[in-house]
């Protein structure tokens, strides 16, 4: 235990590891500022043995990073550029519910590719109906059945 104290600044560099995997796995661009902050903080553990004051560094800085950083990428990822392609939006594309899609969670198959998909409110539409394209949330889409195919949607 005593290495484990003398040497905390393992203990930040396993906490960015850590974000740096969540970040991976997520597109929300929250834990990025952790991964920053916790090697912020395992170079400040280095020379400043007071765990509380190691946890307070961390606290700051990934806060800090997080309201003043991701305010200003928001900013820039919400501009529209010129080339900005319309060709890549869903809506309006056909597919077939590969499972049960409710207004929570479901599969649908366009093209060759499966994505996660919702249907409208208290609404289900069973595998193997056909689907159109209405939204977009994300990497999700929102469907409705294609007419003629109204099982219980």
């Amino acid at each position: 235990m005593d290495f484990f104290m003398d040497n905390l600044w393992i203990l930040w560099l396993a906490v960015a590891a850590v974000m740096l995997l969540i970040e991976i796995s997520t597109e929300a661009l929250v834990s990025i500022w952790f991964v920053a902050g916790g090697v912020i903080t395992a170079v400040f553990a280095v020379f400043v043995d007071n765990f509380a004051l190691q946890v307070a560094v961390f606290l700051v800085c990934s806060g800090a990073l997080l309201f003043s950083l991701r305010s200003l990428y928001r900013k820039k990822m919400n501009k529209k550029q010129p080339g900005d392609a319309p060709e890549f939006s869903m809506i309006g594309k056909n597919g077939t519910a590969e499972e049960d899609i409710t207004e929570f969670s479901g599969k649908v198959l366009v093209g060759d590719v499966y994505w996660r998909a919702v249907c409208g409110k208290g609404g289900t539409i069973p595998s193997g109906a056909k689907v159109s394209i209405v939204g977009e949330d994300g990497t999700t889409l929102i469907v409705k059945t294609v007419n003629g195919d109204d099982r219980d949607q």
